[in-house]
């Protein structure tokens, strides 16, 4: 046996692995729980992204208006930071 096989030997040993039974049911549990945490990963990513889009659409939205024309970004900061304030109260 190469080294390759009896470190593959001892683990299944070790997990009590050696038996097809045992086999399918961690490959059972792991084909199930791969695909929920892959799943679980990218929607965390993109809800996180659109919750900070949401936040600065309201932002620019609220932000007052001079003559038309956006009020500069340390009013905006202001505002930003009231924000963040009364949501977190």
């Amino acid at each position: 046996m190469t080294v390759w096989q009896e470190t593959i030997a001892r683990w299944l040993r070790e997990f009590h692995l050696d038996s097809i039974r045992n086999q399918m049911l961690v490959f059972a549990v792991v084909a199930t729980l791969v695909p929920a945490l892959a799943l679980t990963v990218v929607s965390s990513r993109k809800s996180h992204g659109s919750i900070g889009d949401q936040i600065a659409q309201e932002l620019r939205g609220r932000a007052p208006r001079r003559r038309g024309r956006s009020i500069s970004g340390s009013a905006i900061g202001c505002a930003i930071c009231g924000w963040r304030r009364r949501r977190t109260r």
